[in-house]
C-alpha cells in the first residue's frame, strides 16, 4: 500500500516493548485511558482493532475513536458486514490523517498476536 507510516509520540505499550514479539515502534494510544462502547447486544467494548501494511510494516489501529466506533452511528456493525469493511477503511483513513495507532510490526500475525493481548486485557 502507499501509506506512509506516521511516527509514534506519547508511546503506550501492554507489557515489556522488548518483549512484544515483532514490534517495530510502540503505538501512540493510552491503552489504560480508553473509553468504554457499550455494544447492541449488552457487551462493552474499548477495543476494536485491525491491522494494515504500509511501507512494508504491519500497523495496528483502533476501530474506537473517541468513544464511538468509526460508523455514521457510532455502533458496532454486524461482522463481514459492509459496515464493518467502511469502517475499517476509516480506521486506516483516521490512521492517515492522525497517526495514532497502537504498534507497527514486521507481519500481520505479530500485529493479531498483540491484538489479541490488548483485546483481553482486564478494563
Amino acid at each position: 500500500m502507499g501509506t506512509t507510516l506516521k511516527p509514534s509520540v506519547g508511546t503506550t505499550v501492554m507489557g515489556d516493548p522488548a518483549k512484544v514479539p515483532g514490534l517495530i515502534r510502540p503505538g501512540n494510544i493510552n491503552l489504560n485511558n480508553r473509553p468504554i462502547v457499550k455494544n447492541a447486544d449488552g457487551t462493552h467494548s474499548s477495543e476494536y482493532s485491525i491491522s494494515f501494511e504500509a511501507d512494508g510494516h504491519e500497523v495496528l489501529v483502533p476501530t474506537v475513536v473517541n468513544g464511538r466506533f468509526l460508523t455514521p452511528d457510532g455502533k458496532k456493525p454486524k461482522e463481514g458486514s459492509s459496515e464493518e469493511k467502511a469502517m475499517f477503511k476509516r480506521a486506516e483513513q483516521h490512521y492517515t490523517e492522525t497517526g495514532e495507532n497502537l504498534g507497527i510490526f514486521d507481519t500481520p500475525e505479530h500485529a493479531d498476536a498483540y491484538a489479541e493481548i490488548v483485546h483481553s486485557r482486564k478494563q
